[in-house]
């Protein structure tokens, strides 16, 4: 609608970090407001996406937004901000389908590029692209892959990028690692037949699987010296949120259902995923197109990295 004018709210204990926050979104929007409390969040109606800082909710919060504070057709509009270093501490986050948008907070803040992409993906519904992520002018490559075998070859081309680009030995392979997760579940786990079954879910990974003109797995991936970036896209768009958000809950509960244990699950491969990176986005266009984006920050060393809380986002296309 032209003219629109979103309304943001920033939900955070800490005055000084809920201007700073007020102050981010404002590069984006015109009207960001301050509360300190849910309990005061305004009518649906009175704002178009709320910025909640989870770690300094109390019980009485907590209890409001794990029983369902905000609309549940509109939980997409609601970003939650945490450390989130206690695994345990954000089951229920997903186990209540809450979680769809969470970025990490550290010493320093919420990292401001990837707090203003979120919000402008939430509210504009433009969803798709590595590149958001990235400045202007950053290289991508870009590998098609239209058979299973392909696979090899695209992982030899990511592990020979990062070596020249000097990666360190546990960052290539664990950027290797997701790489070949991501195009794992792209080829098997992605497409679906005319009746909306999964054909190549159950199939041994060995097994070689050719896909049909316009059903490509296409692959990309960048480095802008701060982070890593990796995107896998299919052409089926038959990724359910709630069925990630259910296989990372499972995980995070690390109970004996953690492991999906028939051949091809996918449960333990997105926990995977989450765990290896320091930001995994899943963009969905429901049987269109999904695309699944990993980010990982290499400033700092490997357990510097490892320490650090991670974030999660998941969107849907306009129309969803």
């Amino acid at each position: 609608m032209t003219g629109w004018e979103p309304t943001l709210l920033v939900v955070d204990r800490e005055a000084s970090r809920r201007r700073e926050l007020a102050q981010m979104l404002r590069r984006t929007v015109a009207k960001a407001l301050e509360i300190d409390s849910i309990t005061a969040i305004p009518s649906r109606d009175a704002c178009d996406l709320v910025v909640i800082n989870y770690d300094t909710l109390n019980e009485v919060e907590l209890a409001l937004l794990t029983t369902g504070v905000e609309d549940p057709q509109n939980r997409a509009r609601v970003v939650l901000l945490s450390q989130g270093k206690g695994r345990e501490e954000l089951v229920p986050l997903f186990s209540n389908q809450l979680a769809s948008n969470m970025l990490a907070l550290s010493d320093g803040g919420v990292q401001l590029d990837e707090f203003l992409i979120t919000v402008k993906k939430l509210l504009q519904r433009d969803i798709f692209g590595l590149d958001k992520y990235f400045t202007w002018g950053i290289s991508t490559r870009q590998s098609i892959i239209t058979t299973s075998t392909e696979k090899k070859a695209v992982l030899l081309e990511i592990q020979e990028f990062c070596q020249d680009i000097g990666l360190s030995r546990r960052f290539e392979m664990a950027f290797i690692n997701v790489a070949d997760e991501l195009i794992t579940n792209a080829i098997y786990n992605a497409p679906v037949d005319a009746e909306g079954n999964r054909a190549y879910r159950n199939l041994p990974r060995t097994h070689k699987v050719e896909m049909e003109p316009g059903q490509e797995v296409v692959v990309k991936f960048c480095c802008d010296g701060r982070r890593l970036g990796i995107a896998a896209a299919d052409a089926f768009g038959s990724l359910a949120p709630d069925e990630v958000l259910a296989y990372l809950a499972k995980c995070m509960r690390r109970g004996t259902d953690q492991v999906d244990e028939k051949e091809g699950g996918a449960g333990l491969g997105f926990y995977t995923l989450y765990e290896s990176l320091s930001h995994l986005i899943v963009n969905i266009s429901p049987g269109v197109r999904t695309e699944v984006i990993g980010l990982l920050d290499i400033t700092a060393g490997f357990r510097a990295f490892a320490g650090k809380g991670k974030s999660f986002n998941i969107f849907m296309e306009a129309g969803d």
